[in-house]
């Protein structure tokens, strides 16, 4: 099934059992490696429509595999989407 049939489901069954949807979170997972920063932002915002609260970008398989380059794609995916989402950066 399609990610908005499972949420839709999810929303049912919580209301079924008088659980506010307004408490639970959808967290939705990027990958870096093949993206660009539109596409991340396309990928990003099609999820928030869905009702995610919550992005996470894997950052493995993309290039240098030490700290640095982890940080480095994790601050690119969020100069790219954070943007879009309205989430201040601050370099």
């Amino acid at each position: 099934p399609a990610a908005a049939e499972i949420i839709a489901a999810m929303r049912q069954q919580r209301e079924a059992a008088n659980k506010p949807w307004d408490q639970f979170s959808i967290l939705a997972q990027a990958q870096y490696a093949g993206g660009t920063p539109e596409r991340w932002q396309s990928h990003a915002e099609k999820w928030r429509g869905l009702g995610a609260t919550h992005m996470a970008i894997a950052t493995h398989n993309a290039g240098e595999t030490d700290v640095d380059g982890h940080l480095a794609r994790i601050e690119a995916y969020f100069k790219a989407v954070g943007s879009s989402a309205g989430l201040p950066y601050n370099e």
